[in-house]
């Protein structure tokens, strides 16, 4: 159940990547992508798309490990090191609350951190925790036979 809640949870950040790369510069701006990219889209620069998209792609294989090591046991060791490391990624992308939180860090656009920012590094830490526990603990949905 638990490879099964992270896989859902890099889905929807998929999903959401695509969303903003389709919505484009206010969606950058929401999201604190910066005001370079969003100026970038508006300008109907490519790259922006681009590089939103290829993080979707990003968030969909690391989905599809999870799905896969929720209904395969396949590989079990490496897909729990896959996952780990997964887990890991999004813990360092939380780990920023810290910096937030004691006002040590700006974004691209020197910018201090909002309350979304606080939102998004809490729901990295939330999604890693996750992650390494779904590893920790290898459950898969269906057991082998």
């Amino acid at each position: 159940m638990l490879y099964l809640l992270a896989g859902l949870a890099d889905l929807i950040l998929a999903l959401l990547h695509v969303l903003v790369a389709v919505l484009g510069g206010e969606a950058y701006i929401f999201l604190r992508a910066g005001k370079v990219m969003a100026a970038a889209d508006v300008a109907g620069e490519i790259w922006p798309a681009l590089l939103t998209l290829v993080i979707a792609a990003v968030f969909l294989a690391w989905s599809l490990i999870c799905l896969w090591a929720a209904f395969k046991d396949n590989y079990g060791k490496a897909v729990r090191v896959l996952v780990a490391l997964i887990g890991g990624v999004f813990v360092l992308r939380g780990s920023a609350l810290f910096f937030q939180f004691f006002g040590l860090t700006l974004f691209s656009d020197g910018e201090s951190p909002v309350f979304r920012d606080f939102a998004f590094s809490t729901l990295a830490l939330v999604i890693g925790a996750l992650h390494l526990y779904a590893a920790m603990r290898n459950q898969r949905m269906i057991a082998s036979s």
